[in-house]
């Protein structure tokens, strides 16, 4: 009876926690999420600065385990940490810097020949109608279009209306992503993060065990060790995919004979490092800027990258990444849309090796589940 009284009582004690939680976030919806908005902004620097410091410790990890690696003096591990970093830092910047400096420019290029394409179609558009007015041939007159008035108003979208449009996006989104003193808070972060992470995890370890019951400080450790084996994995692979993607992009787009082969190449393969969206992105741009040059062969660009796409889908990523990010296509999907609405690029990132993460816990939650129903039902069976 009291065994049976104290479910009672915890059951009751659940149903009334649960229904004043329920009451008060249906009462208080806006206050409640006013203040998680608040508190998330408060954080951002540091979550942003916790995503940096994974990303760098990557290739700042391979560096620190092959510079200077037979050297026993006492110095060495204080400067092979500062080089490992500052190597990272030059090739990420360098990387980026590059993007910039190669797309941006025909990108600029590509929009410009467009515009003055369809400024000139639609002035040719005026011509031919005055000539076939003077003709009598009132066919296309009938709709008595002014061309001219067509063109000039949409010159001066494009000059005004259409940039200031432009210019406004790209200031609000600058903006929200690059706010300066969140970036620098969040590097001053990572820099502190990357230069004293043996200390760090040790102190982290030492509180948690102290403070946590085992039952909870174990499955915590579990489930860290477990993403962080999860995400260099998927950094690394990333990597190197984007690489294979993008040097086989450039190629077949040399072989095609298609304009800015260089720069699609690597816009392509550094896109290629968000999942599903990133490889749109990278089609779109391209398509893009080769449209400016001929509609024909950005159409053949389509068709080959979609064609690439399929190969590199169902034949390398597989190989390549194995069981490093063992997760379905579907929830990988589901983990960029989310990431990306929460922050943006750095959220689909980071998203797909935390779905993969809570992906293998929940299997082996299973598993264990599994067994544990297996051994209660012979235990159940020799007691018959």
């Amino acid at each position: 009876m009291n065994s049976d009284s104290n479910k009672f009582s915890k059951k009751l004690l659940i149903f009334i926690v649960t229904a004043i939680t329920i009451y008060i976030l249906g009462n208080h919806f806006s206050f409640i999420a006013g203040v998680i908005s608040y508190i998330w902004k408060l954080i951002m620097p540091l979550v942003v600065g916790v995503v940096f410091a994974m990303i760098l410790n990557v290739p700042m990890s391979f560096f620190e385990r092959h510079l200077f690696k037979k050297n026993k003096k006492k110095y060495i591990p204080k400067l092979r940490r500062v080089l490992s970093f500052v190597i990272s830092v030059v090739i990420i910047l360098g990387i980026l810097c590059g993007i910039v400096i190669l797309v941006a420019p025909q990108l600029y290029e590509a929009a410009g020949i467009i515009i003055e394409d369809i400024s000139d179609y639609i002035k040719d558009w005026a011509e031919k109608e005055k000539s076939l007015q003077k003709e009598n041939m009132k066919v296309f007159g009938i709709f008595n279009v002014d061309w001219n008035s067509v063109g000039n108003a949409f010159d001066s979208f494009v000059r005004n209306s259409g940039l200031d449009i432009v210019s406004g996006a790209v200031e609000r989104v600058g903006g929200f992503i690059f706010s300066v003193v969140d970036i620098f808070i969040a590097v001053v972060i990572a820099v502190y993060i990357l230069f004293s992470k043996e200390s760090l995890k040790y102190n982290t370890n030492r509180v948690l065990s102290a403070w946590l019951p085992d039952k909870a400080y174990k499955p915590l450790v579990h489930v860290s060790q477990t993403f962080s084996g999860i995400f260099k994995n998927f950094v690394a692979g990333q990597t190197i995919e984007a690489f294979i993607l993008g040097a086989l992009c450039m190629l077949g787009m040399l072989l095609l004979r298609l304009p800015y082969s260089l720069t699609v190449g690597v816009l392509v393969g550094v896109t290629a490092y968000i999942p599903v969206i990133g490889a749109l992105f990278g089609a779109f741009v391209g398509a893009f800027m080769i449209f400016a040059v001929s509609p024909v062969k950005a159409l053949v660009f389509m068709i080959f990258l979609i064609l690439l796409q399929q190969f590199e889908g169902n034949f390398i990523y597989p190989k390549l990444m194995g069981s490093r990010i063992n997760l379905p296509a579907i929830w990988v999907l589901l983990a960029v849309t989310v990431g990306g609405t929460v922050y943006g690029a750095v959220g689909m990132l980071i998203a797909v090796p935390i779905a993969s993460t809570l992906y293998v816990l929940f299997k082996e939650a299973t598993v264990k589940r599994e067994e544990a129903k297996i051994k209660e039902a012979e235990i159940n069976e020799e007691t018959e």
